[in-house]
């Protein structure tokens, strides 16, 4: 399976408000190429990252209250628009709009069904760079 991710070229384009010219596109690759080096070459563990294709197994370990976390997650990013600060934003309202869940347990879940790891990258904006479908999908998937 490969993970529905979003098109950098497209995203980029939208940022800028027109479409890309071949030197815009020539920049971004060469820029995409210099993180890549530096995550291959330099970068210390906790800046690397590999989305799990699959429900990794870390994924039995969490417990109802996080399962439900994500259930309610699920619902809430299933209603918005996918965009960066809106995602992050729903991701924080949906953390404080139950007392039984902390911040730590809460994200610590979503990192474990993603990443496989019990951290990660900011995840409203990590989220917004994933098609919602794969997302919301993975969010539920969890909960069963």
């Amino acid at each position: 399976m490969q993970i529905p991710r979003l098109d950098v070229y497209e995203e980029m384009a939208k940022l800028k408000g027109s479409a890309l010219i071949d030197a815009d596109k020539e920049e971004i690759g060469l820029r995409m190429e210099y993180a890549r080096k530096w995550l291959e070459t330099y970068a210390p563990d906790r800046y690397r990252y590999e989305l799990q294709e699959t429900l990794p197994e870390m994924a039995k370990e969490l417990t109802n209250v996080q399962k439900q976390f994500l259930k309610s997650l699920a619902d809430k990013l299933s209603s918005i628009e996918w965009e960066g600060e809106l995602v992050h934003g729903s991701i924080h309202e949906v953390v404080k709009s139950d007392e039984s869940f902390t911040p730590k347990d809460c994200f610590q879940a979503i990192y474990k069904i993603f990443l496989a790891k019990d951290y990660g990258p900011q995840v409203g904006w990590f989220f917004s760079a994933l098609k919602k479908d794969f997302v919301v999908n993975r969010l539920k998937e969890a909960t069963k």
